[in-house]
């Protein structure tokens, strides 16, 4: 369908396959990951300065370096805790896995929201987490994603596992 803007008429589609439609209509419903602002020529002309910026400054090889410093504490100071069952992830984005019970990796009851609970203890502590929930069967199981910034240096790494490791 077209919208009217200012810069001319706009499109939205979403194409996914039988297999991912049934997955998100049988899990959460939901796929907010694709919204019609995203193809608009000004969010793309940013998204564009934004590459350059990282290209210019050769800001991936700091992903990189403490991407690898991130993994490596996290896996120190959650790799026996009894309450994560998995830290995942790549460069500047992972994940931990909150669990009722670190052996079989049980999840907690879903209407405890625990993924909601760290994250309000984690902005206490001055850190921001993405929280999610429903990631064993689209109801139970919750964590939290990291996603520091591209320049983060490896005493603000330091401070991210400690407040998070407070948090949970």
């Amino acid at each position: 369908m077209a919208a009217s803007h200012p810069l001319g008429p706009c499109w939205s589609a979403r194409l996914v396959s039988q297999r991912i439609f049934a997955a998100v209509k049988h899990g959460s419903g939901s796929f907010p990951h694709s919204q019609t602002y995203m193809g608009y020529p000004l969010t793309c002309a940013a998204a564009l300065a934004v590459q350059q910026v990282i290209a210019r400054d050769n800001l991936l090889a700091n992903v990189r370096k403490q991407g690898a410093h991130l993994e490596r504490r996290l896996r120190e100071r959650f790799g026996n805790h009894h309450h994560v069952g998995d830290v995942r992830g790549r460069g500047l984005l992972w994940g931990v896995e909150i669990v009722a019970d670190r052996a079989s990796k049980a999840p907690f009851a879903a209407d405890l929201k625990l993924h909601a609970r760290v994250k309000q203890k984690a902005i206490e502590r001055a850190l921001l987490v993405y929280p999610s929930g429903g990631n064993v069967d689209g109801h139970s199981g919750d964590q939290v994603l990291l996603a520091p910034p591209f320049i983060v240096t490896e005493p603000d790494i330091e401070a991210i596992v400690e407040a998070l490791a407070l948090a949970i």
